[in-house]
């Protein structure tokens, strides 16, 4: 997670001046809840908040800017962690977590369909129909 000097250090790059204070209110929460800070001042109704809390100073935009810019990078750092603990593929493709759902649910579809042909529910006309609809031979 990027801590205060970091942030601030990417906010002089972008804005000439490093919002410290800015920084400071967002990740004020993290004193008492440690990571799960983020779930405090991190969200699109912060931003609005800080261009009316720091506007004064900064100008209301560069303050709402510096704030999304804050959250930005907290979120960045997590999905770049949640990555790393993705799985490679028989393929050696990465997979990112939502194409590792999809195919879940994919192969879910597919057993239900084997199962669904198996049984008694369908004639085999309509068992027949439904192969050829899902591409199943």
């Amino acid at each position: 997670m990027p801590n205060l000097d970091d942030h601030c250090k990417r906010t002089r790059m972008r804005y000439n001046t490093d919002g410290r204070d800015i920084h400071l209110w967002l990740d004020q929460p993290s004193q008492h809840y440690a990571g799960a800070h983020r779930e405090f001042r991190h969200d699109t109704e912060t931003v609005r908040i800080v261009g009316e809390l720091f506007g004064s100073k900064y100008g209301k935009a560069v303050a709402e800017n510096i704030a999304l810019d804050h959250i930005m990078a907290d979120h960045e750092e997590d999905i770049r962690k949640r990555h790393e603990g993705d799985k490679v593929n028989s393929e050696d493709k990465f997979e990112t977590l939502w194409e590792k759902q999809d195919r879940f649910y994919q192969e879910e579809i597919k057993k239900g369909r084997e199962l669904a042909l198996q049984g008694n529910d369908f004639t085999p006309f309509e068992k027949e129909q439904l192969r050829r609809r899902w591409n199943m031979k």
